[in-house]
Formats: C-alpha cells, sequence, structure tokens
C-alpha cells in the first residue's frame, strides 16, 4: 500500500468516520473526460466549475444505510504525504449519472471538507439503498483542479470499477480493513 493511501486512511479516521470497514479506490482526473459540475447545492450549475476533468466512480452497497465519502487529493509533494493535497477536490454521489445533464439525479455534493482535510471533500451522511447502483463522480473545484486522488467509502461501499465516457470498465483497486 502506498504511503499517499496509508495517509488517507489516516486521515479520514482523523475525520470521524466511524468505520467497520473500508473501501478505496484509486484513480485520476488528468486528462479525463469534462463536464460542467453542479454547485454543492445542486440547484445550478457553477460558473467556476466549467469544463472540469472527471472520474465516475460506480459503486453499490449492501444494506440501506447512511454512507460516508471522502475524497482526498494526492499531496502536493510525493515525498511528503502530509503536504498539501495537489489539488482541491469536489465530490458529487448521483442515482444515475448522465455528464450532459450534471443536476439530474445528484443526490449529495461536498467542495471543502472542514480541517483538517481541506481543500479535501467529504460527505458524511447520504441515505443509500441496497441493490442499487451509484455513481460517484470525482471533479475539481476548477478546470485547472485535477490529479490524483483515493476515494474513501465507509462500511465498505462495492467500487466497481470507472467507466470511462465509452462505458468500457476500468479496473479497480478495493481494500479492506
Amino acid at each position: 500500500m502506498s504511503r499517499f493511501a496509508i495517509c488517507a486512511i489516516g486521515l479520514s479516521m482523523l475525520a470521524g468516520s466511524a468505520m467497520g470497514q473500508l473501501s478505496v479506490f484509486g484513480g485520476n482526473t488528468t486528462g479525463a473526460p469534462t463536464f460542467n459540475r453542479p454547485v454543492v447545492g445542486l440547484n445550478q450549475l457553477s460558473t467556476v466549475g466549467v469544463a472540469n476533468p472527471f472520474v465516475v466512480v460506480p459503486f453499490a452497497v449492501s444494506q440501506n444505510s447512511t454512507y460516508a465519502f471522502t475524497l482526498l487529493a494526492a499531496p502536493s509533494d510525493p515525498q511528503n504525504p502530509t503536504s498539501p493535497p495537489s489539488f482541491d477536490t469536489f465530490l458529487l454521489i448521483y442515482s444515475n449519472f448522465i455528464p450532459a445533464s450534471p443536476l439530474t439525479n445528484a443526490i449529495a455534493a461536498n467542495d471543502d471538507a472542514p480541517a483538517p482535510l481541506s481543500p479535501n471533500s467529504r460527505i458524511p451522511a447520504v441515505a443509500l439503498q441496497a441493490n442499487t447502483i451509484y455513481y460517484a463522480v470525482v471533479t475539481g473545484f476548477a478546470p485547472t483542479d485535477f490529479g490524483q486522488f483515493v476515494l474513501l467509502g465507509d462500511h465498505a461501499p462495492d467500487f466497481t470499477g470507472s467507466v470511462p465516457r465509452s462505458a468500457a470498465r476500468a479496473s479497480t483497486r478495493r481494500l479492506r480493513s
């Protein structure tokens, strides 16, 4: 496990998540397809977050419950996992994600989590139903915010992979604590 992943798990625990099991998905938004992201209130599109690179991470949960998600950017200094994040993250959860219609089916969003995670993102509680596919959309605050990331889900959501525009499934990295 990389120092970045270990640091990501540690920071998530600092954020107060009561995790029995933890799922981890790592990826990179550099060069990814783009979309115009919503604002945190999910009621309009951002005037800053236009043409933002994004990665879609489909997932499912095994029971009806409330789940928490934390999105961490890679450290700005790869040799120092505690250095500031390399970009300002933005996390969204959808019941069905349509890049051309980013306000449709949006369930939750977060720009900046409270300290010590800011400017990373954290959705502390979202109610999800078992046997349903959801989509975590990883992006940045602005089009210039992109790079490597780790997405953490408490209570072990099943991250099934990244779905690029072509809908081809990419491999995933899933860890359980």
